[in-house]
């Protein structure tokens, strides 16, 4: 634990003086009301004793209990300068990735929110593009007993706190919330927690609020930096391929599309895909699966441009007669088509998500290396069916 600042300290002293002020104002009224309302009901003819102080010490518990939940009231708003510790490491780039992220996110609750009516003991952050992280592996088996896979789908169709009901760890019962992650509307995972208690509207609220305030936009910081990681790394890795040519390490341009298309549908995490240029009769394939026969799907996409313009915009298209279902189009554009890119998948999500950094790509160095090769080649056009309509 790294030394305290001096900024906490004041805060800290701060909040500490204005609860405690507080709670004695509280204590001093629940005192007084107590005793005129014991005083009063004494006047009464009829009243026993024992009525008194029955009354006496329900008036007692409530006060407790209302006094415990006030505590938690005035406790929440430390919250700003507890979280800004992880604001500040995202800022200073220590938290550089969704993983990072969510571990201190989970420990964070785990540690904060320690109260006797909010209580969370258990936490576990699920992220776009990343695994589930959990501040305890042990209750690894209590979310996924949940139905992690309809929690996931729940989480996507609404921005409220989900409530799942009460589920056993370690033989102790816990109350289980989802909170979904959305920035405007884009959904950027969920928040799991485990509570000792089941929460009051007022609780689940401040959980609402927690949310919106604070860890979406923060989310959105750290999954720039990802991103913006990605991105270089994919511009030096696709630099790689750009040097080879230079170097004349491909004899042909099939050579250098199955190296793009490789390195593209392990990019995007996608099934597979097809090139196919000016400069050669058949087109190149790649599928993950080497066991998938690729010929069918040329066959398809043959057929399909016999009837079909190719597009002059990048595009991702549904098409439910081929086994992968989405089509990540990427045509290559000098003055005229020189060749398109095409990326199969069941489903659209992770070329939504690199579509910019794939096009960018495409227009500008795929698009130059490809009229490169062909010229260290002396390739000519030689009218590839799938562009013949160009």
């Amino acid at each position: 634990m790294g030394k305290k600042e001096k900024g906490d300290f004041f805060v800290d002293v701060f909040f500490g003086i204005r609860k405690r002020i507080l709670l004695s104002f509280y204590i001093f009224s629940i005192v007084t009301v107590g005793i005129l309302f014991i005083v009063v009901i004494g006047d009464i003819p009829g009243v026993s004793l024992r009525i008194q102080v029955l009354l006496g010490f329900f008036i007692t518990i409530a006060g407790v209990v209302v006094g415990a939940s006030l505590s938690v009231v005035l406790d929440l708003p430390n919250i700003i300068y507890d979280f800004d510790k992880i604001k500040n490491d995202i800022a200073l780039k220590k938290i550089d990735s969704p993983g990072v992220f969510a571990q201190r996110l989970t420990s964070f609750l785990c540690n904060y929110f320690t109260f006797s009516f909010f209580r969370i003991k258990y936490a576990f952050v699920k992220i776009i593009d990343t695994e589930c992280v959990y501040s305890d592996n042990s209750i690894f088996d209590a979310v996924h007993e949940s139905d992690y896979d309809s929690i996931l789908a729940k989480s996507r169709t609404t921005e409220e706190v989900i409530y799942l009901g009460k589920k056993l760890i370690h033989n102790e019962s816990f109350h289980l919330y989802i909170l979904p992650v959305w920035f405007g509307d884009d959904w950027l995972g969920f928040i799991g927690i485990f509570t000792t208690k089941k929460l009051i509207r007022l609780y689940l609220s401040f959980l609402a609020d927690f949310e919106d305030h604070y860890v979406d936009d923060q989310l959105v910081h750290v999954l720039h930096i990802k991103r913006q990681k990605i991105l270089n790394r994919f511009y030096t890795d696709i630099n790689a391929f750009s040097i080879n040519i230079t170097r004349k390490v491909y004899a042909t341009t099939q050579e250098y599309q199955k190296d793009i298309l490789e390195y593209l549908v392990n990019t995007t995490t996608c099934v597979g895909g097809l090139f196919a240029t000016v400069y050669d009769e058949d087109c190149s394939a790649f599928f993950k699966d080497e066991a998938f026969d690729g010929s069918q799907i040329k066959e398809h996409f043959r057929q399909y441009y016999a009837d079909t313009m190719i597009p002059m915009e990048p595009r991702i298209i549904s098409l439910p007669d081929i086994p992968f279902e989405h089509v990540f189009e990427i045509p290559l554009i000098s003055e005229k088509a020189i060749g398109i890119i095409h990326l199969f998948d069941t489903t659209d999500h992770n070329f939504r998500y690199y579509y910019n950094m794939i096009v960018n790509v495409g227009n500008i160095r795929i698009n130059y290396d490809l009229k490169n090769l062909a010229s260290f080649l002396e390739l000519t056009v030689q009218g590839n069916a799938f562009l013949k309509k160009t």
